[in-house]
């Protein structure tokens, strides 16, 4: 999460992810509501210890803050020692989630500010390798990125807001392996909006309505977007029905082909629904978000016959406490 103020930006950091013991020394932060921006906590010549994380979390301080030049090195030591981290035993689901979740969204920005395909394609590959290995790795795991999903919209969180919902409701729905949710879901709902790198960014963040031709030109992405990713990699027919129809409705409503549900796959119908709540529940230049209750009060009432009802209702499901 971000935090601009005049004079830095400050990232959140999950406590959870201090215990480890393993985190290199940061500046670290605290943010009260009596002060406009956070103010040091711990400095990094006086590092936080594992069992001081613990207290913090005890008192109910989930959150402290990184100056960006903190944010940086955090990020590189992520790059690095990821893949042993989220199999480390001693450390609490809650955190792999948290670290895991905070690299994807970071790897997944820099990826899309290059405006590189290539370079997309690379960065989402290995991020999907780790989400993957967390999200299968405990039954806790969906719930726990479901609390860390960023509410702040943008292609890149979105892209990996979709793909943890997505994987997380292919698995309850259908059952899927993690060999599945790496061939068949994981590249489609990740790369689902890729098409839209071609579009022109003020009219993605246009706050007015949109004029006829700059909706056409956004109907255009989910086409652009598979010619783009075929160039790079080997496209299985699920993903391509992911990346290609997820803007599709079963009264034949959507778009780019107007497709009936018979004609929309289950791969598809599941993006579609993570999608629309990823849209709706995410604060955007045109519309204030709408909080979870809300989110599926609408797609219940006014999307009923345009998306798969059991889906959706499986979806729901996710978001229920894990002791429930």
């Amino acid at each position: 999460m971000l935090n601009e103020t005049a004079a830095r930006k400050f990232y959140s950091l999950e406590v959870s992810s201090l215990l480890v013991g393993r985190i290199p020394r940061l500046n670290l932060y605290i943010r009260r509501e009596e002060d406009p921006e956070p103010i040091l906590f711990r400095s990094a010549s006086v590092p936080l210890t594992p069992q001081q994380a613990q207290e913090l979390a005890a008192n109910n301080i989930h959150h402290l803050w990184l100056p960006e030049r903190d944010y940086e090195v955090y990020q590189r030591f992520l790059a690095q020692f990821l893949p042993i981290l989220i199999l480390d035993p001693n450390l609490p689901v809650r955190a792999k989630c948290s670290i895991t979740y905070d690299y994807s969204i970071q790897a997944m920005r820099q990826a899309f500010d290059s405006n590189d395909t290539r370079q997309v394609i690379e960065t989402s590959k290995d991020m999907l390798k780790h989400v993957i290995a967390v999200l299968f790795s405990d039954e806790r795991a969906t719930h726990n990125f479901i609390a860390l999903a960023s509410t702040d919209y943008a292609l890149f969180s979105h892209s990996v807001n979709v793909c943890l919902f997505g994987m997380a409701l292919a698995r309850r729905a259908l059952g899927i392996s993690e060999e599945t949710a790496m061939e068949e879901f994981g590249p489609g709902l990740l790369l689902h909006d890729l098409g839209k790198l071609r579009i022109p960014r003020e009219i993605l963040v246009k706050e007015g309505k949109l004029t006829l031709e700059e909706r056409q030109l956004i109907k255009t992405h989910p086409e652009t977007g598979l010619e783009m990713i075929r160039d790079f990699m080997t496209v299985t027919p699920e993903v391509e029905s992911i990346i290609l129809h997820h803007h599709e409705r079963l009264d034949g409503s959507g778009y780019p082909f107007g497709l009936n549900g018979k004609y929309i796959s289950t791969h598809a119908r599941i993006c579609a629904i993570v999608d629309i709540f990823d849209a709706i529940s995410t604060d955007r230049p045109f519309q204030k978000r709408k909080s979870t209750f809300e989110t599926f009060q609408v797609m219940r009432q006014e999307l009923s016959n345009r998306i798969d009802e059991k889906l959706l209702n499986e979806f729901i499901l996710l978001f229920q406490s894990p002791d429930e």
